[in-house]
């Protein structure tokens, strides 16, 4: 049955999108886990624990799985492939650009393998823009990170706010590791003056920004890893907080 695809927005027979591709999940050791914990501002939260690493959403037309989505996977593949598997790679601003594009892809799609109740973080337009251009929205930063633990892949989005001086500007992390590398998408909706959000907490050595990217090479993995405690902190580091103690600065 027609119907609107989340991204051109067209109604289309939809198609079910790989979040967790293919190619990774062939990768799967034996007994490794998938845990997707979940929480809404802290009102509910839930997990699913499973061995089968496969995920996927019917929210996406065939046009758009198979033409320009298909292409983002394809060239983020052979740069995706060493860091999941922990090798060390030097990621130069091109490198960048690609995992970035492919990060927030994910984490677009991402948002449809929760309960249809939820609106999700990114809007319809931003979703249509990003299926035409092939450009994250302006204001989300990608960061990288290493894992270490019994889960083959581990997922968590979470939604929050920054509380300004009279109202609330939401926000949204979502945080996946996928074998060895952990990525993280970070967007707002804060005001315009505050153009690249930054948390004074930023985990140091232990995460890279690679959105907005370097001017040269950025070094993966960092010099500390996170076990699966610290992954949870680090999905979490974005709590509600008031604008206050928020860096203004995108460096």
């Amino acid at each position: 049955m027609p119907a609107p695809c989340v991204f051109c927005q067209r109604n289309r027979k939809r198609s079910r999108e790989d979040v967790v591709p293919k190619w990774f999940a062939a990768l799967q050791p034996p007994d490794s886990r998938v845990l997707l914990p979940g929480a809404h501002i802290n009102r509910r939260q839930w997990t699913t624990d499973t061995k089968r690493l496969t995920l996927t959403v019917r929210a996406v037309c065939r046009d758009c799985n198979s033409m320009w989505m298909s292409r983002i996977e394809n060239a983020a593949k052979p740069i995706l492939l060493p860091m999941i598997l922990g090798q060390e790679v030097q990621l130069d601003p091109q490198a960048q650009h690609i995992v970035s594009t492919w990060a927030a892809l994910k984490a677009m799609t991402f948002e449809f393998t929760s309960s249809p109740d939820r609106a999700p973080h990114f809007t319809a337009a931003e979703r249509l823009t990003f299926s035409e251009s092939v450009e994250a929205p302006s204001q989300v930063q990608v960061f990288l990170a290493g894992y270490v633990g019994p889960h083959a892949v581990w997922a968590r989005g979470a939604h929050t706010f920054f509380a300004g001086a009279s109202e609330h500007y939401p926000a949204y992390a979502s945080t996946a590791s996928f074998g060895a590398l952990v990525f993280q998408v970070f967007s707002h909706r804060c005001p315009r003056e505050i153009p690249a959000v930054r948390l004074t907490e930023d985990f140091g050595a232990a995460a890279v920004r690679v959105r907005p990217p370097s001017e040269g090479a950025v070094s993966w993995p960092p010099e500390s890893v996170f076990d699966e405690h610290h992954l949870e902190s680090f999905a979490l580091r974005f709590s509600p907080r008031p604008l206050g103690v928020v860096s203004r600065s995108g460096a």
